[in-house]
């Protein structure tokens, strides 16, 4: 049995192609030769009146059936152990992520953040360029900017290499995002997500480093967003933690001055959205020791365009 809304994209497919198998209908019983011409004439221009205008309608009208076969199939929970709430596919993804289904078009610049540390020295700036979604996965490539030290001390090229670790993990970034739970209430004002999100960074040399060699670094972690929003959506309180582990090559660890070993490196954040648009946050980092050592809290202030 046919769901509603396979029902409704079942009409839509009919209503498509309705005008025009009218059109050729008359034609097959025409005999007149002026009549003929004339709905051959009608056919070329309705078939490219429908090329430019009903292809983009009916695919809108499909993005909302998905959206609705999504919210209507979880209403509101999302739990990666249930066959029936789990994010199956892109559409899915989509929904979880964008709370809708929009053109299918790349999405350039989806957020920028810039990271100030505690002292005011050291700032970043990092943009997610691209985004987009292959199955239930949401895949983002991004970049990274940051004031260098003058002096070229150790101690100095740590601090750069603990700033650009803090602003996004290195001048390149790669980020996958697997939703795990995801819980909306009904009047839409709670909204919490938790996702496998690991990511792979990588610092060009001289691009904001000494060194001649790609650093390197892979960052396995969970996160997990709360978002609290006013009852005009105006101003939204949101936190965000994340838990993660993280390792490189022998580059990357040279930058940090560490010892070659993989590291905890937690993140816990809290602050407020204006429109969902702005926001302002502070985060606070801790796990292993040399983090809970060299870490400082830091500002943030992030732009995620609608």
């Amino acid at each position: 049995m046919k769901t509603k809304s396979e029902f409704l994209e079942q009409k839509i497919d009919e209503e498509y192609h309705n005008s025009l198998l009218e059109k050729e209908k008359a034609l097959r019983n025409e005999t007149d030769i002026d009549n003929i011409l004339r709905l051959n004439k009608e056919i070329e221009a309705l078939s490219n009146d429908m090329e430019k205008r009903k292809v983009k309608e009916v695919g809108y009208m499909r993005g909302l059936i998905k959206e609705y076969n999504f919210k209507s199939r979880t209403n509101g929970f999302v739990f990666i152990l249930s066959k029936e709430r789990r994010v199956k596919n892109e559409y899915d993804a989509q929904v979880y992520y964008n709370q809708t289904i929009n053109e299918k078009s790349a999405k350039f610049l989806s957020n920028s953040i810039l990271n100030i540390g505690g002292n005011g020295e050291k700032i970043s700036l990092y943009n997610e360029l691209y985004s987009d979604f292959y199955g239930p996965f949401r895949v983002g490539l991004g970049a990274l900017v940051s004031n260098k030290s003058s002096n070229s001390d150790s101690i100095e090229s740590q601090k750069d290499a603990v700033q650009r670790l803090l602003g996004g993990g290195g001048n390149g970034i790669v980020s996958l995002s697997y939703p795990l739970f995801g819980f909306m209430s009904q009047n839409q004002r709670l909204n919490i997500k938790s996702s496998l999100s690991p990511k792979i960074a990588f610092d060009v040399p001289k691009l904001g480093t000494e060194s001649s060699k790609f650093g390197v670094n892979y960052d396995i972690g969970i996160e997990a967003k709360v978002f609290y929003s006013g009852l005009l959506d105006v101003l939204t309180l949101y936190s965000n933690f994340r838990f993660a582990v993280i390792d490189g090559n022998a580059t990357f660890y040279a930058n940090l001055g560490k010892g070659e070993s993989s590291f905890m490196f937690n993140q816990f954040s809290l602050g407020i959205a204006l429109n969902s648009t702005f926001r302002i946050g502070w985060n606070y980092y801790y796990g292993s020791k040399y983090v809970n050592e060299n870490f400082p809290a830091t500002i943030a202030f992030s732009i995620i365009p609608n």
